[in-house]
Formats: C-alpha cells, structure tokens, sequence
C-alpha cells in the first residue's frame, strides 16, 4: 500500500513539474496563481475573448471581485498570462438588468486566462443584482450635488433624514 502511495505522488509530482516546464512563461502564471488566491478584492467589469472551435471567437461580459494585486498587475501589462477568479460573479441579462451567476447549481466563482482579456475596468462600488444603469445614474447625480453644493451637504442629509421619518410615520398611520 505504501508502494502505491509513494508511486502515485511521484506520478503527481512528475505532471506537475512537466506543466510548469512546459508552461510559455512558468514565472508569470505562478505569479497569476499566487496573486489568483487574495482576499484583498476590488470589483471590476471585464470583457473576455475566448477562442471557440472553427476560429470563432465569443464574448463574455462580467461582473466579479478579482484580487487587488492581480487586477493592478494586469492594468499595468505586468501580468500577461496565467489565470484570473472572478468571485461573486454578476452578468447583464437580455432585461438589461444585472444577475448573479451564482444559483443552485454554480458558486459564482469563474476561471478565464489572463490572455483572454480585452477589457478591464474597476468599479467603484458593487454592482447590485436586480438593478440596471439607474444604480450609476442615481450615484452620478448624487456626486454632482455634492460638487456643485459641498458646504450644503450636512444641511441636505439632516433634511434627507428628517423626510425619510415623517414618510415613515405617513406609511405607519
């Protein structure tokens, strides 16, 4: 029995060290791995090309948290190749408004290689399943308000929160 453990991680050992010799570039997707597995995570919307079967290529557009370091590595060209986890996935639906890939059957978590990225954009807040572009439209304004009236703005949140009080009261009464 030990005979046969010892010939199988051997074996394991073998394939591995063969995948990474035969990797194109076996420091860059070492890096992708080390910094795949973070927990320090940003969102970002990010579109994919993936090659299909009879030189087609399909689109993917998404939603997800990807690691801090490897999300800055890759907006710099420093990390080329490798793979990339999207957690958290979220993707638009034909109703223009945005799902999460989780379900009873996928975690959400998804794997794409680095070299299928065409595009990569950070996000400054979590794009919020079940909303549309209404979600941006309504932040948008909300920070132009404050640009345009900053020295009003504790005044416009005490009112905003006053208001909020008296609806609550009209919806209880």
């Amino acid at each position: 029995m030990k005979m046969d453990l010892k010939i199988i991680a051997s074996l394991f050992f073998s394939c591995v060290m063969l995948l990474l010799l035969t990797a194109c570039n076996v420091e860059e997707e070492t890096g992708a791995l080390v910094t795949m597995e973070d927990n320090d995570r940003v969102w970002v919307f990010i579109q994919f090309n993936v090659p299909e079967e009879g030189d087609k290529i399909d689109g993917y557009y998404y939603y997800g948290r990807v690691s801090k370091r490897q999300y800055s590595a890759i907006s710099a060209n420093k990390l080329t190749s490798g793979f990339i986890l999207l957690k958290d996935t979220r993707y638009w639906g034909n109703d223009d408004i945005i799902h999460a890939y989780a379900d009873f059957e996928d975690t959400g978590d998804l794997v794409f290689r680095i070299e299928d990225i065409r595009y990569i954009r950070l996000m400054r807040a979590e794009p919020k399943v079940g909303m549309g572009t209404e979600q941006w439209e309504q932040a948008e304004e909300e920070a132009e308000a404050k640009l345009e009236n900053p020295e009003n703005e504790a005044d416009a949140e005490a009112e905003s929160s006053s208001e909020s009080k008296v609806s609550g009261s009209e919806i209880k009464g």
